[in-house]
């Protein structure tokens, strides 16, 4: 350091106590001040706490010495030293402090420091350090704490929740190159949006108190033999949040140990290893939560500096205990839900039961994390709200191999389902299979997410093979019961639409369907019954017109077989060759039904079979004219059934349908008065 001025006096050569005062200023780094304090009787007192200390920028010292030559050993130092706009950090595990600025007094046994100021993450605060009697140095902090700065210093989202600012105080508690830390607060100033129970007005207190100290060795069980360079910080936030975190403190950085965080009224011990989280809390909202703690892709101010604490990714999670009467997950609530989950060796397996649903799983991590077990309970409950994380959890989403012995879906049970699944970058290709008594459902999908710079939306398409061998039995299990009698059908299709795979959107449903169904028979519906089944049974027809149909649609047309190919294009089914053959009638049918506003325009030829039944009844009156007509019948096309054939026009809403007769072949007029 540069010395200027300085003198050293005797002031009396005659006396036999000779005395030599040296005073002086001298100016230059911080550090070496510090290593002078490091070097001097001060230094063994404190057990030489500055020496890992480092610091930048510049300070003015002024000392005097009092050196008695016959006795040394008596010596007096004082002195102080100045400084301005330094940085200075006190312990490798600590934040450092910014623009330090202040006045330091100090003599041979001890030092103080009265209203030194500097910033912390951009956040003022003032600092007295003093030195006590078992030679720690103890420092009382105080300052403001406002949400603006602190969400310019710390990327987390949950601190866009946060406004206004709030007074802080605590002790830095400094022996043996260890720091022992208390920070608290009401937080009374500060309002929050966050979800319960972390929730408040700028009027409220909510007490925080954060405590980093030397662990308490009954925190052990038996005494380890290296205890002593362990620590515990601990984080308490009202009543309902508590954390501990132990780690080691070796040469270098702390590492961490073990820990506990819980929320709510949990009686749970800190484990031997690892972390545990365990939250028993009446509602959670697992939606809003996962966009709290997302963390943003800004680079806050504070990234770069030593952290008082263990990085998040640093702490190994091996157990989390969930307890809930409500659960929101993906928008929609579960009840009861106990989950227990823990990691042994790398895998995590999960032990998940609920009113809705209940499963063993198995996570394995990796760079293609993959979800696996069987799920014995599953009904989907009906979405509570939109998902806000929809379009986010389809990255996050892992490959899948899972069985659900029981897929219910609005209280309706389609029975097992097996989905496995690949994820790969925006693509989620899937391949699933349901199958009950009554049929089987196979098919293959893929959900993609919109690219940059399009909005976070995402589409979903599927090709898939519907093959029941009871169309009633499998009607009345997804939830339509007495639309259909017997009957057997294959629907083999694609579809594609916007949004999730569970979130169904009619307005923008494309495709192809191709439907063959035999022997059956649709029920005489009550209007609005069956919806779009419904417009199948034609069942409308004879209620519309005066030609009476009764005895074909009315009561339930059989059909022998039913084929078709549909459209889908927007909501809207479109098709122009679906056939129903039957005993009574050969219906075809061409046109459009709107998914979206449930209208339809339907033309409608029915061609009722008067050809075989007349061949039939002459083979018993005349069998050679019988025998003729059967032969002319199968020759030239059934013609006495077009003869008898009718046009209709079937537009309107699918529960109260218009018919309108719009054409006859010659001879209907003549059939119709036959009828009335």
């Amino acid at each position: 350091m540069r010395v200027s001025p300085a003198k050293a006096v005797i002031p009396d050569l005659v006396t036999l106590d000779e005395q030599v005062i040296v005073e002086g200023n001298a100016a230059g780094p911080t550090a070496s001040f510090l290593k002078f304090i490091d070097a001097s009787p001060v230094g063994a007192r404190i057990d030489h706490f500055t020496e890992d200390m480092t610091a930048s920028g510049n300070g003015q010292l002024d000392l005097k010495l009092v050196l008695p030559l016959r006795r040394l050993r008596d010596s007096k130092v004082s002195g102080t030293y100045r400084f301005d706009d330094n940085r200075l950090l006190l312990d490798p595990d600590l934040p450092p402090l910014q623009d330090v600025r202040g006045r330091l007094e100090f003599s041979a046994d001890n030092m103080s420091a009265k209203g030194v100021t500097a910033t912390l993450f951009s956040l003022p605060l003032k600092l007295d350090l003093k030195t006590q009697n078992d030679g720690s140095v103890l420092a009382d902090v105080s300052g403001e704490a406002s949400a603006i700065q602190l969400r310019k210093q710390f990327a987390y989202a949950g601190l866009k929740s946060l406004a206004g600012s709030t007074h802080w105080s605590g002790t830095v508690k400094a022996r043996k190159k260890s720091a022992e830390l208390r920070i608290s607060s009401d937080l009374v100033g500060i309002s929050s949006s966050l979800p319960e129970p972390f929730n408040k007005s700028a009027r409220e207190s909510m007490p925080l108190l954060f405590e980093r100290k030397p662990a308490d060795v009954r925190l052990f069980g038996k005494r380890p033999r290296d205890h002593s360079n362990r620590e515990i910080m601990e984080l308490s936030l009202g009543r309902d949040l508590h954390a501990q975190l132990v780690y080691r403190q070796d040469a270098g950085p702390s590492v961490f140990e073990r820990g506990l965080l819980s929320i709510g009224d949990v009686a749970a011990r800190l484990p031997d290893q690892g972390m545990t989280v365990a939250v028993y809390r009446p509602r959670i909202n697992a939606d809003l939560w996962h966009t709290l703690l997302s963390d943003s892709s800004e680079k806050p101010a504070a990234a770069k500096a030593a952290r008082a604490a263990p990085a998040p990714d640093e702490i190994t999670l091996n157990r989390i205990d969930l307890r809930t009467a409500e659960l929101q997950v993906l928008g929609r609530i579960f009840h009861d839900v106990k989950l227990g989950a823990t990691r042994p060796a790398g895998t995590w397996a999960a032990d998940i039961n609920s009113r809705e649903v209940a499963a063993k799983l198995e996570w394995t991590d990796g760079d293609s994390p993959k979800l696996s077990g069987r799920i014995s309970r599953f009904a989907l409950p009906e979405s509570a709200a939109a998902s806000a994380v929809a379009s986010d959890a389809l990255k996050a989403l892992p490959n899948l191999d899972l069985t659900l012995d029981h897929l219910a879906l609005n209280g309706h049970d389609y029975g097992e389902l097996h989905l496995a699944a690949e994820n790969k970058g925006n693509d989620w290709n899937a391949s699933f299979s349901v199958r009950n008594d009554d049929g089987t459902l196979e098919g293959q999908g893929r959900w993609r997410l919109a690219a940059p710079p399009a909005a976070a939306a995402s589409d979903t398409q599927a090709d898939f093979k519907l093959r029941t061998r009871n169309i009633e039995h499998f009607l009345n299990r997804i939830g339509y019961p007495d639309v259909v009698k017997r009957g057997n059908a294959d629907l083999n299709g694609h579809l594609k639409w916007k949004g999730a795979p569970y979130e169904f959107d009619r307005a923008s449903l494309n495709g192809q369907l191709a439907l063959d169904a035999h022997d059956g028979q649709f029920n005489k519906l009550e209007p609005g019954v069956g919806r779009l089944l419904g417009i199948l049974s034609l069942q409308s027809i004879p209620r519309r017109i005066t030609l009476d149909f009764r005895d074909i649609f009315s009561e339930g047309f059989a059909f022998d077989s039913l084929k078709g190919q549909v459209a889908v294009n927007n909501g809207v089914l479109s098709t122009q060759d679906i056939e129903i053959r039957g005993p009574a009638a050969k219906v075809q049918m061409a046109g459009s039904a709107d998914l979206n506003n449930e209208t339809q325009d339907i033309k409608v030829r029915v061609q009722p079979t008067l050809s075989e039944s007349a061949a039939v009844g002459a083979l018993f009156v005349n069998p050679a004219v019988g025998a003729t007509a059967w032969v002319f019948n199968k020759l030239f096309g059934s013609p006495l059934d077009k003869v008898f054939a009718y046009d209709f026009a079937v537009t309107g809403s699918w529960s109260d349908p218009k018919v309108d007769k719009v054409g006859a072949q010659p001879g209907a007029a003549a059939n119709r008065d036959a009828g009335k």
